[in-house]
């Protein structure tokens, strides 16, 4: 077993001070005496504990990271800038900069504001959509970070007036019966659609489905927003939008721009964000140096390196050699692999439960355990070569058996 003794006596003190957690995956999954509850130390792909202890880290900073922790140039770039200074009083030629740079890397992108959280970026997309078209009820589909309109339909939904939760309505993905309903039931009360058009439990875009809704949001004159905050320069051709050809009119982005570094942004049509000025969106931290100068580095090297298609074929290697492991073990009727490449989920097969297993738990401590950092979803970076893959695969030799013994 691992030692955890620094971890247990950190969570006693930080569960004093910061309820709930500063992100709620870091204490829903983390939050157990038998697993690490901090790092102290990242690297390319590993990361370590206050107790020293290495693990190959597939979370990633919840997928912030695409060029592995640490890197070389980012940092550069950044203590570079810190020399300048990190938040002016007026605007910074750095917003022009990366401004030009997502409107080269991303089709829909005309225009373009700042932000710091996927968050913001997804904020304001509604609200600039509501202003845009004078309407109110918001079609959504997938997650969507913490905002009212968004957790008002969560089970975490307290403390959101009902008011506000009653003009937001769920759409199912690929399913265009279950859209055509609400288009139907809300007519001409619809400001937009915002869909995650990569959710986590598909390997693929579904292209004829946002194909789809392009379609129809246009006919209806309803604002059409990809919520592309994880999947953004992650996923092949550093964006869905791309891959697929569909051009929403609003889109946001954040975790795959700067490399940890904290900044989104949210891009569209210029028609519609240069309304932007008739509503309120203003944050002091959004034209924050330090942020910006890693967001162009990151952007620029993608300009010469095709990171998304690395990160693709790495996640197959992983997805094979997990694949293969699950058949030996005799897992494939418990066990599945969903998602695409560059983020994959490992969860209950559809036809498989066992109500006495708290099985994100379990899986937690395994992983852990055998020096692998992740709650079941295995995001993947540039730093994670053929040697990284190949030694997560021979640890997971011992993690299915570990797990086939507790289910």
């Amino acid at each position: 077993m691992i030692k955890l003794n620094q971890s247990r006596k950190f969570r006693k003190y930080y569960n004093k001070l910061i309820p709930g957690g500063s992100t709620f995956s870091k204490v829903e999954y983390f939050n157990d005496q038998n697993v690490p509850f901090a790092l102290s130390k990242c690297k390319d792909a590993k990361v370590y504990d206050l107790d020293k202890n290495e693990y190959i880290d597939y979370i990633l900073a919840n997928g912030s990271v695409v060029l592995g922790h640490n890197n070389k140039l980012v940092n550069k770039a950044i203590l570079n800038q810190l020399k300048n200074g990190i938040s002016f009083s007026l605007p910074n030629k750095l917003e022009i900069e990366v401004s030009e740079l997502l409107k080269k890397h991303i089709p829909s992108a005309e225009m373009v504001r700042f932000g710091k959280n996927g968050n913001d970026a997804t904020t304001a997309a509604v609200r600039l959509a509501r202003h845009f078209t004078g309407k109110k009820n918001v079609l959504f589909c997938g997650y969507h970070s913490w905002q009212d309109w968004y957790v008002g339909k969560t089970s975490k939904n307290s403390g959101v007036p009902g008011e506000i939760s009653k003009l937001s309505h769920r759409f199912i993905y690929g399913d265009k019966k279950s859209i055509d309903k609400l288009f139907k039931k809300f007519a001409n009360k619809i400001a937009c659609v915002i869909i995650d058009p990569l959710p986590a439990i598909e390997s693929k875009p579904n292209k004829n489905f946002l194909k789809y809704l392009e379609k129809k949001c246009k006919e209806k004159k309803i604002v059409y927003i990809f919520d592309e905050v994880v999947c953004g320069f992650r996923y092949l051709d550093k964006s869905v939008q791309g891959n697929t050809g569909v051009k929403p009119d609003l889109s946001a982005f954040s975790k795959g721009i700067a490399n940890g570094m904290p900044i989104s942004a949210l891009v569209g049509k210029k028609n519609i964000m240069k309304k932007f000025s008739e509503i309120f969106y203003s944050l002091t931290f959004a034209g924050e140096t330090l942020s910006l100068s890693a967001a162009r580095e990151v952007l620029k090297i993608h300009n010469n390196l095709d990171i998304p298609s690395y990160i693709d074929r790495q996640g197959l290697r992983l997805r094979n050699g997990l694949n293969d492991l699950i058949f030996k073990n005799r897992l494939e009727n418990k066990l599945k692999i969903y998602g695409s490449n560059s983020r994959l989920l490992i969860k209950f097969h559809e036809d498989y439960s066992n109500n006495k297993i708290n099985f994100p738990q379990e899986w937690t401590k395994t992983v852990c355990k055998f020096g692998i950092l992740n709650f079941g979803v295995s995001m993947i970076s540039l730093k994670h070569n053929n040697e990284i893959i190949d030694k997560t695969i021979n640890k997971y030799k011992y993690i299915f058996s570990d797990i086939n013994k507790i289910l």
